[in-house]
């Protein structure tokens, strides 16, 4: 019985020193030589440095093509409102082409799919395009069999129920406003929230109302030391950054602490 007891206090032990925060790299790991946000080196780099996801957005064209990237617009041409002919064209800072979200997603196939693919499907100005976005979106990922290799994101919760009542049961969708609480949140479809930093200093109380519910919980984007800092001692479980190095090592750093203290 005593064995049993010891055994059991140091699987306890061993579990609570395993937890740590997730790294979201914000629109891939792009803060480097060679990169750009939303590209395909972005999206591998991310991959290279073990983030548990890269962020990634997107729209879609006239001709139902989906285009990764932040903005509505590419050069003043909206993405919603032209084919995919049209802005075909476009380079990125370090000169890849402009990725299709086939594209991407076959790229983060062929990379292994170890780093999850977290796709923030963004609200368009004509709201049916919203459905026929996260409609080809679903069908893209299906196609390529990563089903349970992505994760879904919004700052429309309708956007989010509807993510969620099309993917595969347990499929997480999270969202982005900040503007429900936990309890609020619950009578929605999604599997938790990743809110602006700033919305879960002043809501603290959120991370343990989440775990309590069964949500997960994150903030983005989140660059600033302190900021890290905060959401690493209250254990988020995701936080969303442009500087995922900084956070794999201040993480690292809480380990090595915690363990000098036990």
């Amino acid at each position: 019985m005593k064995k049993a007891f010891i055994l059991m206090f140091f699987v306890i032990l061993s579990a609570g020193a395993a937890y740590a925060t997730e790294i979201i790299s914000h629109r891939g790991y792009w803060d480097t030589a060679g990169s750009a946000q939303d590209s395909v080196t972005s999206l591998t780099n991310a991959h290279n440095i073990k983030a548990y996801g890269s962020e990634m957005d997107v729209y879609i064209t006239t001709d139902n093509v989906v285009v990764v990237n932040h903005d509505a617009a590419l050069w003043g041409i909206s993405i919603e409102n032209n084919s995919w002919d049209r802005i075909s064209q476009t380079r990125l800072p370090n000169g890849e082409d402009l990725p299709t979200f086939e594209k991407y997603i076959s790229a983060h196939k062929e990379l292994g799919g170890d780093t999850k693919l977290i796709i923030e499907v963004k609200r368009n100005i004509n709201s049916q395009n919203d459905k026929r976005v996260v409609d080809a979106v679903l069908a893209l990922v299906k196609k390529y069999g990563v089903e349970d290799k992505v994760e879904y994101a919004s700052l429309g919760i309708d956007i989010c129920d509807m993510i969620a009542a099309k993917a595969p049961k347990g499929t997480a969708v999270v969202y982005l406003a900040g503007n429900l609480s936990p309890k609020k949140l619950k009578k929605h479809r999604v599997t938790g929230f990743n809110y602006p930093a700033e919305v879960m200093m002043l809501n603290p109380n959120w991370i343990k109302q989440a775990k309590k519910r069964g949500l997960t919980s994150g903030a983005w984007t989140v660059n600033d030391r302190e900021k890290l800092q905060w959401c690493i001692d209250r254990k988020v479980d995701f936080v969303t950054t442009d500087k995922p190095v900084l956070l794999r090592e201040m993480i690292e750093n809480k380990k090595v602490k915690s363990g000098s203290e036990k």
